[in-house]
């Protein structure tokens, strides 16, 4: 989402998410043990993937390669694979919720160990649709130890119709106060993945073809930083190879320049980078230096500017995102 309005899914820069030296057998091993002990965490888990990942770039994005360990891995602690998967999640989640601040998440290991994924997965739907004011509450809460799963799912009940009434998210957009920037972001964000997942459907419609498949808010880390793209879309080129597009969702009708800097940061990771938006001026569109711009309006979404394809993109670390969301597909 464009700093043109705050949002929660911006995180400031920090180290990179890895142990340095350490060997990820060793950690392996200690989370088997206090598996077998009765004493597994979720949180130690989610860093052993993530550490398993780092080390094995190459298979990170295999589906042979990862499953096979995760099934190794699933045996020796009697889980399910798709509590992994949901464990990966619910850090990812966290490191959006806890973004800034005192209680800033860049590692599984920060999150407080009274916090389990359950609770971050209902704290993640409610922030979604509750006003901003009330989820750093509550999120500061559970942080804190403060609040009950039961308090979090009755707060998630009161607030769910705003993201499930699908007939009523734009005209409800539309009402929100525009003092509650992020709020009106994440509800732009459901309207533009909607829109996406729906158009997509259509043979030509827009660039991504009607088999491309569409994430939202996905990490992407490099040596230095963990940022989160909004929407990742993964198409099928005209050879048949796969091709990945970052996807910007800005509220604004015109761009500082610092918001194309920090755009330009983020092309390096995809084949194509497109910006959604409400709006623009043309004067705007010579700053997007190879993105492209849809417009979105409520009758859908229309490609304006075509994108031009990275031919250096430096896609590892996108792979190693969106391959465990296909896979458990």
């Amino acid at each position: 989402m464009c700093l043109i309005c705050p949002h929660m899914n911006k995180m400031d820069t920090g180290e990179l998410l890895t142990e340095g030296g350490v060997d990820w057998r060793e950690v392996q091993s200690e989370v088997i043990q206090k598996g077998r002990r009765g004493k597994s965490d979720w949180r130690a888990i989610s860093h052993l993937i993530l550490l398993w990942e780092k080390n094995h770039p190459s298979l990170a994005g295999s589906r042979n390669g990862m499953s096979s360990w995760l099934e190794d891995l699933a045996e020796g602690l009697g889980l399910q694979i798709s509590n992994f998967w949901r464990y990966r999640k619910a850090f990812e989640s966290a490191v959006i919720i806890w973004s800034t601040g005192e209680n800033k998440v860049l590692k599984p290991l920060d999150i407080p160990e009274h916090v389990s994924a359950e609770s971050i997965e209902l704290l993640e739907k409610i922030s979604r649709a509750a006003p901003s004011d009330l989820v750093n509450e509550v999120a500061n809460r559970l942080y804190n130890n403060d609040v009950t799963r039961s308090e979090l799912r009755n707060i998630w009940k009161n607030f769910r119709h705003a993201v499930e009434d699908k007939t009523s998210l734009a005209p409800r957009y539309s009402s929100l106060p525009n003092n509650d920037a992020r709020r009106r972001g994440r509800l732009l964000e459901e309207l533009v993945f909607e829109a996406l997942v729906k158009d997509g459907r259509e043979e030509g419609s827009l660039p991504f073809g009607k088999n491309a498949h569409f994430f939202m808010h996905v990490p992407i880390r490099n040596e230095k930083k963990i940022f989160v793209v909004d929407i990742v879309a993964v198409s099928i080129g005209k050879n048949g190879e796969a091709e990945y597009h970052g996807i910007d969702v800005c509220m604004g009708k015109h761009f500082r320049v610092s918001e194309f800097e920090r755009i330009e940061n983020y092309t390096s990771y995809f084949d194509y980078f497109w910006i959604i938006g409400l709006d623009f001026s043309t004067s705007d569109w010579e700053l997007l230096k190879g993105s492209g711009f849809l417009s979105y309006s409520s009758e859908g979404l229309s490609c304006v500017l075509e994108a031009n394809r990275n031919r250096n993109a430096n896609l590892e670390s996108i792979v190693r995102q969106v391959v465990p969301f296909l896979l458990r597909r």
